[in-house]
């Protein structure tokens, strides 16, 4: 059935906004699934055990789910539109390199890099990757803050969070390549995995949160636009 308003029209307004959600919502979805994903589809189908990392996966019979996956997020984040041309260029800089990520194996250490035997590019291309979200978080953050349409006792709590998030989007990462170069010592054998997975959860998380920001940001602007339509209904007769 038809989506009306409660004078009669077809509702656009939430039909464009139940699409632009339920692309976020993919996002975050597919993000917290990830790390469990590959973890217990290894050990039920293909009875590999935890790996030491995500990218690990890439060399087991998971690796069309790592590489699926890694190509669905970066579908949506391409066809995601940020609120500024500045996260649109940082989100679709973060699509192609979650291709460069999955598209380039896992243990290839090619002559021409400059990573030696310790650092390939499917490594560099996945940092990179949470740089790319991190600056997005840290630099776009005001971009739907400063519509006015969140309480300014939100904004803080929303800036705080974001600052947070965008440090960790770069921390986790960090740490994992520390591990997985042995410039840190590794306390356990999958330490290298549950560093990425924090990251790719915390990805999870900004997503999250900022989906719930722009949903009450927009929710009061669609809100106010309806309530501009009655005035202007009731005024014309």
């Amino acid at each position: 059935m038809t989506r009306l308003t409660e004078t009669g029209e077809f509702d656009l307004d939430t039909t464009i906004t139940a699409t632009y959600f339920t692309l976020r919502w993919a996002i975050v979805g597919i993000a917290a699934a990830f790390p469990p994903l590959l973890w217990m589809g290894g050990c039920r189908f293909y009875k590999t055990g935890l790996q030491d990392s995500l990218s690990a996966y890439y060399n087991t019979g998971m690796r069309d789910w790592f590489v699926g996956i890694l190509f669905a997020v970066a579908a949506c984040l391409y066809a995601y539109k940020g609120l500024s041309d500045r996260e649109d260029y940082l989100l679709n800089g973060a699509a192609i390199l979650a291709l460069l990520t999955a598209v380039n194996p896992f243990s290839w250490y090619p002559r021409w890099f400059f990573g030696g035997k310790h650092v390939s590019p499917h490594d560099v291309f996945a940092v990179a990757f949470f740089v790319a979200i991190a600056l997005a978080c840290w630099l776009c953050q005001d971009d739907s803050l400063n519509l006015g349409l969140v309480p300014a006792e939100k904004q803080r709590a929303y800036r705080l969070k974001y600052t947070l998030t965008g440090f960790a989007l770069v921390l986790f990462p960090l740490i994992a390549v520390l591990l997985n170069t042995r410039v840190l010592r590794r306390p356990f054998g999958s330490s290298v995995f549950w560093a990425e997975a924090a990251a790719v959860w915390v990805f999870a998380f900004y997503w999250y949160t900022k989906s719930g920001e722009l949903r009450d940001a927009i929710q009061a602007q669609i809100r106010a636009r309806k309530a501009e339509r009655r005035e202007g209904g009731e005024h014309g007769l």
